[in-house]
């Protein structure tokens, strides 16, 4: 019998991590020498040599240390925005029960997919600072066979929840051909589209969120949210 569209995905999924069919148990592997692992997202660096950037403001570049890298790294990164504080939202806490508030669309901020400031009416008891806090899960990076490495979630996971930010070098769109060009010999990508003029290379500078693999049966999706008026690539359940 034919198996459901569900099912050819996951086969046909499976096909491009396994040579078997039989699919090992998810085992940690050693992460690569060749990737400096950070936690944000790498802007312009004002000790840097200096570039112009499309839009007139001053952005960086920053040295390699292999001879690719060099070449990667000698394009000018994106100059960081401004940060801009949103206002507060309206949300008033419950200071009996001491339940969080701002987790839901009830929430004007957390409607539009923005942090609260720090100035939130809600205080301590503000729960739209998942990024600023950094709340990710606990994750660890697995042998995914043929795909190379992949990351996986230690814990329970709900819709919705939060789980790591993408993170790497903020690059302008004006060098993407030039990068891909330098990338023509990797086998896989790390770039992904921040907004319409940025995008994240985390090729050789990138946080662990690199390791997440493409599937033809997702069970996770990239929003982008603004912390401070500055969009944030991040990868929710």
């Amino acid at each position: 019998s034919t198996p459901p569209p569900d099912r050819v995905d996951y086969e046909y999924t499976r096909s491009l991590h396994w040579a078997s069919s039989d699919v090992p148990e998810k085992r940690p592997i050693d992460l690569p020498g060749d990737v400096e692992h950070i936690t944000d997202v790498e802007w312009a660096d004002e000790t840097s040599s200096t570039h112009e950037s499309s839009v007139g403001e001053t952005c960086h570049a920053v040295g390699g240390r292999s001879s690719l890298q060099s070449s990667i790294a000698s394009l000018a990164k994106a100059c960081k925005p401004r940060m801009v504080r949103p206002e507060p939202c309206f949300c008033e806490p419950n200071l009996e029960t001491q339940e969080m508030c701002c987790t839901n669309t009830d929430c004007a901020l957390y409607a539009s997919q923005e942090e609260c400031p720090t100035n939130c009416p809600c205080g301590p008891l503000c729960g739209n600072k998942r990024i600023q806090r950094r709340q990710w899960k606990r994750l660890s990076v697995f042998d995914a066979g043929l795909k190379g490495r992949g990351l996986m979630v230690n814990e329970d996971c709900e819709r919705g929840d939060f789980i790591v930010e993408y993170t790497g070098v903020a690059v302008q769109k004006k060098f993407l051909d030039s990068l891909f060009r330098k990338y023509k010999s990797e086998r896989m990508l790390y770039i992904m589209a921040l907004d319409n003029d940025v995008y994240i290379d985390a090729r050789f500078r990138g946080g662990i969120a690199r390791y997440i693999n493409h599937s033809c049966n997702p069970n996770c999706i990239v929003h982008r949210w603004k912390v401070k008026g500055i969009s944030r690539a991040c990868v929710f359940a």
